[in-house]
């Protein structure tokens, strides 16, 4: 059996992983494009490439990169930001290779925020 390996890429006081290894994935909690609990972003495009750099970022600090992402869940709280959305999410990812993804319409985000980004890669 695997041993978990917890991890925090920055601080928060909040009650849970930002990341959990369980030896064969990586599973990142929920992502917001936030500063100081205050959304940064005046676009959902902006918005999403926020939240998708924190993504590249972290998953870059344990060994992976987009490459490596096999399921994604996008929250969002207005289905006509959807093909905004779209448009910057598949540049992180070469030649159409995208993870399996599901886009789950919500009322409301922490943060007054329009989008959560959750993902798994697959360890190398």
């Amino acid at each position: 059996m695997a041993t978990l390996k917890r991890i925090n890429f920055s601080s928060h006081n909040l009650p849970f992983s930002q990341a959990v290894l369980d030896g064969h994935y990586c599973h990142l909690s929920g992502v917001l494009n936030t500063k100081d609990g205050k959304p940064t972003a005046d676009s959902a495009e902006e918005e999403t490439r926020g939240c998708m750099e924190a993504i590249k970022k972290m998953l870059n600090e344990v060994g992976l990169a987009c490459e490596d992402l096999v399921r994604v869940t996008l929250y969002i709280t207005d289905l006509k930001d959807f093909e905004e959305i779209n448009k910057v999410y598949r540049t992180y990812f070469a030649n159409g290779q995208f993870p399996a993804r599901t886009c789950i319409e919500v009322r409301n985000l922490i943060a007054g925020t329009r989008i959560e980004i959750e993902a798994t890669a697959k360890l190398r």
